[in-house]
């Protein structure tokens, strides 16, 4: 079965020992075996959560404030941003 590590402060140490939680002297954790009970589960570790800010920073419309799409030229030799309300262009 599979071993579930959970963080958990030294005040509540006693009562997740209540709800099955056991001390992996090797690894110095605690852990559940099996599926955690729904009193553990706030102490199971999330994942950590890693954002590309590169990609959520949007250009904004000097004019009119909305956000501008990156389009190509018709021909395919160099690429613009446009205003989605406004329709201004503006380079690269």
């Amino acid at each position: 079965m599979k071993k579930t590590y959970l963080d958990i402060p030294p005040a509540h140490l006693e009562y997740a020992m209540r709800f099955g939680a056991t001390y992996d002297s090797e690894d110095r954790k605690y852990f559940v075996v099996g599926e955690v009970p729904g009193e553990l589960y706030s102490y199971v570790p999330k994942e950590p959560r890693y954002r590309d800010y590169a990609v959520e920073i949007t250009k904004q419309c000097t004019h009119c404030g909305c956000a501008m799409e990156l389009r190509e030229r018709r021909d395919g030799t160099s690429v613009y941003y446009m205003c989605a309300g406004c329709l201004r262009r503006a380079p690269v």
